[in-house]
Formats: C-alpha cells, sequence, structure tokens
C-alpha cells in the first residue's frame, strides 16, 4: 500500500489537538473507504501566532496505519528540528519522480516483453505458413527434419 498526504490547516486556536486528531482520524477513515488502496495521513499546521498550539505541525495517521506500525497513537508529532517546507516539498518531488520513473520503466519493461512475445507469434506464424504449403504441396506428412529445416 502507498501513503497518500493531505494537508489540513487549522486557523483557530480554540480546538485542541485531540478535537484536530478526532476529526482528522473520521476523516482519514472515510478517504480509506473509498481509496483501499492507499494508507492516508494528515499533514496539520496550525498558522496562527498565538495560543497553546500556535504554529504547531504534525501528522495525523489512519487506525489501519497506526496497527500496521504498532503506535501508541493517531498523532505523530514531527520533531523540534523540523524540516523547512522547502525540504519538504524537495522531498515529495523526489518521491513523486521516483515514482513516474518506476512508472515508465515498468511500462518499457511491459514494452519489450509484448514486443518480444509479437515477434515469437510472428515467427511461428511464418513457420506454420510454411508447413501449409508443404501441405499443400501434397506431401501427407512432415518429418522432424522437415520442420527444422524452416526454422
Amino acid at each position: 500500500m502507498a501513503n497518500k498526504i493531505f494537508d489540513s490547516l487549522v486557523f483557530s486556536p480554540t480546538k485542541s489537538k485531540q478535537e484536530i486528531v478526532t476529526a482528522l482520524v473520521a476523516a482519514i477513515t472515510k478517504r480509506e473507504k473509498a481509496d483501499p488502496t492507499n494508507n492516508w495521513i494528515a499533514r496539520v499546521s496550525h498558522i496562527y501566532n498565538v495560543g497553546e498550539n500556535a504554529r504547531a505541525s504534525y501528522f495525523v495517521i489512519g487506525d489501519s496505519l497506526k496497527e500496521q506500525k504498532q503506535l501508541s497513537s493517531n498523532l505523530v508529532e514531527t520533531p523540534v528540528a523540523q524540516a523547512s517546507n522547502a525540504e519538504i516539498d524537495e522531498a515529495r518531488v523526489s518521491q513523486i519522480v521516483d515514482e513516474k520513473l518506476q512508472e515508465q520503466s515498468s511500462t518499457i519493461n511491459d514494452e519489450r516483453i509484448l514486443q518480444i512475445v509479437e515477434n515469437e507469434i510472428a515467427n511461428n506464424q511464418t513457420l506454420s505458413e510454411l508447413v501449409r504449403s508443404e501441405v499443400a504441396k501434397n506431401k501427407t506428412s512432415l518429418d522432424i527434419s522437415d520442420i527444422i529445416a524452416f526454422s
């Protein structure tokens, strides 16, 4: 399963972290029901300057990922020495590029396999046509040496 991240911006200091986490776990559960092939993670940013959680930043994960990783909470605090937004964006872009390269690689491999299979089919059709032409020349049967001679 892949992990998908969505942003949740908190504009008001009136809600506690626990209220926010509870609401986001419900939202994540809803997303995971709609898209069961992915684990959803909320990246939370409090974008106000005054209050208990002013400028706080953390992640909220769904229950399935929490159980999978054997964590005790859906709240995952970011380290004190937080990465800058530019570093986070750079890491995300790098991740997207890696995913695209993997997709291209598998597409290329699929195309090569398809080409090999098509060539083999073409070779077999050619062999079939040669066998039919020999049978049409009033040969009642073909020996293995006849077949080998055609290949």
